[in-house]
């Protein structure tokens, strides 16, 4: 070696680096509290859905009578001083949890086959992309959920003339009589969407969960099928809810004509039934 030359260090020499591991992304890290948030407000949803439901269903069998039976009884579980607001706020914040889970997903694509390593780890921060069988009719929900919530509970409850807030017992299943007689086409289109979107949306939430997010994010063979279990599920709900508007319908509209005035003057506050 010559003189002022300096000795070079070996590869031996060199310590080992392990490459830096990534920081862990504020977008993943927030995907399971988003989880928790939107599942945890779906039992009170479902539960104000089961009694919404079971309502027309049983008018196949008691009529509007039976129907309106089963909805006071409900209304004395959801429409109490404390219970009513977390229902709203149950509704607010289920679908801006699940909006905010997809839009803050991480970029970054998770193993698609449950047999992949870390798979139940990423499928938690990865959720389902912003178009599949459970977010789709949760979009179409939007809107006919809003009317039917105007419509059907807060403008019938405003005080001013002539609606002069129509009581619990006048808002029974003879106002959807009403509605159905008075506009029997818009009333059809909305609960057939409403009712559909409801149940296609709670039947693929409710196997999500309970699936544990198993979810494969499958191609064209994976849609087909679960397709097809959608549509027998939902039509299997929806039938028997329509059938009991339906039978409904067809039974004589028992309402003074001062409380029908008041019905009408409700739903014209809102544009779908104004023109």
């Amino acid at each position: 070696m010559a003189d002022g030359e300096k000795p070079q260090a070996s590869r031996a020499d060199v310590p080992a680096t392990s490459p830096p591991v990534p920081s862990r992304s504020w977008r993943r890290s927030v995907q399971p509290v988003l989880t928790i948030i939107s599942h945890g407000t779906a039992p009170f949803i479902s539960t104000f859905l089961l009694i919404h439901l079971s309502a027309p269903i049983l008018a196949n069998l008691g009529g509007e009578a039976m129907a309106s039976q089963v909805m006071m009884i409900g209304r004395e579980l959801y429409q109490t001083r404390h219970a009513e607001p977390i229902l709203y706020a149950a509704l607010v914040i289920h679908p801006l949890a699940s909006t905010l889970r997809r839009v803050l997903a991480p970029t970054t694509a998770g193993p698609v086959s449950p047999k992949s390593k870390g798979y139940l780890e990423r499928i938690k921060s990865y959720p389902r992309n912003l178009i599949s069988p459970l977010s789709l009719p949760a979009y179409a929900l939007v809107l006919p959920l809003t009317i039917h919530t105007l419509t059907h509970r807060i403008y019938p409850s405003l005080p001013i003339a002539p609606i002069f807030s129509l009581s619990p017992s006048e808002l029974d299943f003879s106002y959807v009589q009403y509605v159905l007689d008075a506009y029997p086409w818009r009333s059809w289109l909305g609960y057939g969407m409403l009712v559909g979107c409801v149940v296609w949306h709670g039947t693929e939430g409710v196997r999500l969960i309970y699936n544990s997010y198993e979810w494969v994010r499958g191609g064209a063979q994976t849609w087909r099928r679960e397709l097809r279990k959608m549509i027998i599920v939902t039509g299997a709900v929806m039938i028997p809810v329509l059938s009991g508007l339906w039978v409904m319908s067809k039974e004589p509209l028992l309402m003074l004509g001062g409380t029908a005035e008041r019905c009408h003057a409700a739903l014209i506050q809102s544009f779908a039934y104004r023109y």
